[in-house]
């Protein structure tokens, strides 16, 4: 009897019971002539263990769909909310005069914060100095070796037909020259970088990343900087585009407001910072480790390259001839091409003629890493970064390093070009990509930082 139960047990495993199985029971006991007490608790037993038996899920799990998404960074919160703190950021160099106006209460400081004029609304007045010292703003005389405009909290400054929030502060570069530079509040800074450095028409995720980025860039410059020097960065691509009011208006602002704070860190736990958030245009396929773009900035996780086939359809850029016809096949005149290279790197002979430009190395999306010149007379050839070619040269005529370079002896020739831009960090086009595919800010962050940690600054 008890074989008989057990073989019974064990054919509910694995098969739908169509009777109640205290009735499939009772036909297997039915073929025994007797049944005892003994056989009735054994019953009880059996029926608690096939309800065990019946409720655990199989060893064996169907398999769950394959994520097809970056898993986001995670967001964490260390230490006290801190203060935005302000950007210094140089507006012009070693210029002979800028038109400034400002609509409301202006207090004039020099190189104390003991105010040297204070007046109402400022008209569209030049700016001049003198001597190095000697400062004339419309009908204020000022001498100092540093100038300060100061407004009203949420002021508008108006120099040389751009709007800017904050301050105006004007440092000497010579008898009659001076360099302008904007203290903005780090969130008004953001709000005026987004859109000046990406497209406003781009998917509000996108420009969230954009907003991230741009704001974890600046903090890491003005701790590069710490305070160092008369300003942390530049409104050109030299740091990142900062166009003032007239781009943090509409989805600027937006997307600034709605990401407030939010910077992306990397390091040991406890000791994450804020590092170099690298962002271009359009990858055309893949991005690069930045030890190929910039000496002096280390290579960790977030910036040592990812796949990327978000770009294709969203830019031009994607193959160099959609853009434009002119650039199926870019040529550079040999001579010209080795005057712009040693004007790049003062070290590298007058003479070129017996030196050959070759690849050297390239990734595995077939980007150009490394370009080695060899010249027979040398002891070594002399290695230069992709990047530094493509700077050299120009971007405006070869606009990214991932194409085929031929040193023909008459001309260097790029062609089969594909994106736009050094190819470090976040491809703004496959930015769009993924954020019209639905992927958020987050995901997008953690496809193109691969192992940074989203953190609130403040």
């Amino acid at each position: 009897m008890h074989l008989r139960l057990i073989l019974w047990l064990i054919s509910l495993r694995g098969r739908k019971v169509t009777r109640r199985p205290w009735k499939e029971l009772a036909g297997v006991l039915a073929h025994q002539r007797s049944v005892r007490w003994c056989g009735l608790g054994l019953m009880v037993l059996l029926l608690a263990t096939w309800a065990v038996i019946s409720g655990c899920p199989s060893s064996n799990p169907p398999a769950q769909q394959q994520q097809t998404t970056t898993p986001p960074p995670a967001r964490r919160t260390g230490g006290p909310p801190a203060e935005p703190g302000v950007m210094r950021v140089c507006l012009t160099k070693a210029t002979h005069s800028a038109d400034i106006s400002f609509d409301g209460p202006l207090t004039i400081l020099g190189d104390t914060d003991k105010p040297l004029a204070q007046g109402g609304k400022l008209d569209e007045s030049t700016l001049t100095i003198s001597a190095g010292s000697a400062w004339r703003l419309g009908g204020y005389r000022v001498s100092a070796r540093r100038l300060l405009l100061r407004g009203l909290p949420h002021g508008v400054f108006h120099i040389d037909g751009k709007a800017y929030r904050g301050d105006l502060c004007f440092y000497p570069s010579g008898a009659s020259d001076f360099t302008a530079v904007n203290l903005v509040d780090m969130e008004d800074y953001v709000a005026g970088v987004v859109t000046a450095e990406s497209y406003a028409s781009y998917p509000i995720e996108a420009l969230k990343a954009q907003a991230i980025i741009a704001r974890t860039y600046a903090m890491f410059e003005r701790a590069r900087s710490g305070g160092d020097g008369l300003y942390d960065v530049t409104d050109t691509t030299s740091s990142q585009m900062y166009g003032g009011v007239k781009n943090e208006i509409g989805v600027g602002r937006q997307v600034t407001d709605a990401t407030r704070g939010l910077v992306l860190v990397f390091g040991p736990p406890g000791q994450e910072r804020v590092f170099c958030t690298f962002f271009f245009s359009t990858c055309g396929g893949g991005t690069m480790s930045v030890r190929y773009f910039k000496r002096d900035i280390p290579e960790i996780p977030p910036l040592m390259g990812a796949e990327c086939p978000w770009c294709r359809g969203q830019s031009k850029w994607v193959n160099w001839e959609d853009q434009s016809p002119k650039f199926r096949v870019v040529s550079i005149p040999r001579a010209e091409a080795w005057a712009r290279l040693r004007k790049f790197n003062p070290q590298l002979p007058a003479d070129g003629r017996n030196v050959r430009i070759l690849v050297d190395e390239r990734d595995r999306f077939g980007r150009i890493l490394t370009v080695k010149l060899v010249c027979d007379t040398w002891s070594q050839p002399v290695v230069m970064l992709g990047d530094e070619v493509r700077r050299a040269i120009g971007a405006s005529e070869v606009p990214s390093m991932l194409c085929d370079m031929t040193d023909t002896g008459t001309a260097l020739v790029f062609r089969n070009g594909h994106g736009f831009g050094h190819g470090v960090g976040l491809c703004q086009a496959g930015a769009a990509g993924m954020a019209r595919a639905g992927r958020p800010a987050e995901v997008i962050l953690g496809h193109y930082y691969p192992k940074a940690m989203l953190e609130r600054a403040y």
